[in-house]
Protein backbone atom coordinates (compact mmCIF):
# COMPACT_ATOMS: atom_id res chain seq x y z
CA UNK A 1 0.00 0.00 0.00
CA UNK A 2 1.87 3.15 -0.80
CA UNK A 3 1.63 6.07 0.94
CA UNK A 4 -0.26 9.26 -0.26
CA UNK A 5 0.88 12.53 -1.47
CA UNK A 6 -0.25 14.63 1.58
CA UNK A 7 0.89 12.24 3.98
CA UNK A 8 4.52 12.30 2.19
CA UNK A 9 4.81 15.97 2.24
CA UNK A 10 3.52 16.41 5.83
CA UNK A 11 6.10 13.79 6.82
CA UNK A 12 8.78 15.87 5.26
CA UNK A 13 7.46 19.21 6.44
CA UNK A 14 8.31 17.53 9.92
CA UNK A 15 11.98 16.43 8.67
CA UNK A 16 12.79 18.88 7.36
CA UNK A 17 11.89 21.42 10.47
CA UNK A 18 13.41 19.00 12.99
CA UNK A 19 16.74 19.11 10.87
CA UNK A 20 16.64 22.36 10.75
CA UNK A 21 16.40 22.73 14.35
CA UNK A 22 18.84 20.60 15.25
CA UNK A 23 21.30 21.81 13.11
CA UNK A 24 21.11 25.24 14.44
CA UNK A 25 20.72 24.29 17.70
CA UNK A 26 23.61 21.90 17.19
CA UNK A 27 25.60 25.03 15.97
CA UNK A 28 25.45 27.51 18.75
CA UNK A 29 25.89 24.78 21.28
CA UNK A 30 28.86 24.51 19.38
CA UNK A 31 29.56 28.02 20.35
CA UNK A 32 29.35 28.09 24.02
CA UNK A 33 25.19 28.62 24.25
CA UNK A 34 23.60 26.08 26.32
CA UNK A 35 20.23 27.26 25.76
CA UNK A 36 17.86 26.03 23.23
CA UNK A 37 16.63 28.21 20.22
CA UNK A 38 14.00 28.64 17.93
CA UNK A 39 15.87 29.36 15.03
CA UNK A 40 14.00 32.25 12.89
CA UNK A 41 13.00 30.37 9.25
CA UNK A 42 12.04 27.05 10.55
CA UNK A 43 8.31 27.62 9.07
CA UNK A 44 10.41 28.33 5.74
CA UNK A 45 12.33 25.82 5.90
CA UNK A 46 9.78 23.14 6.24
CA UNK A 47 7.45 24.65 3.61
CA UNK A 48 10.34 24.02 1.63
CA UNK A 49 10.64 20.29 2.40
CA UNK A 50 6.52 20.43 2.10
CA UNK A 51 7.18 21.58 -2.07
CA UNK A 52 10.23 19.34 -2.45
CA UNK A 53 8.28 16.49 -0.65
CA UNK A 54 5.00 17.19 -3.26
CA UNK A 55 7.76 17.59 -6.56
CA UNK A 56 9.30 14.18 -5.51
CA UNK A 57 6.15 12.34 -5.04
CA UNK A 58 4.95 13.49 -8.63
CA UNK A 59 7.91 12.79 -10.13
CA UNK A 60 9.29 9.46 -8.81
CA UNK A 61 5.92 7.58 -7.41
CA UNK A 62 3.27 8.30 -9.44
Amino acid sequence: MAISKVYFQIICFIVFSLLYLIIINLYFMSRGTTVWVFAPGTLLVGLVGYWIAGYLYVRYFK
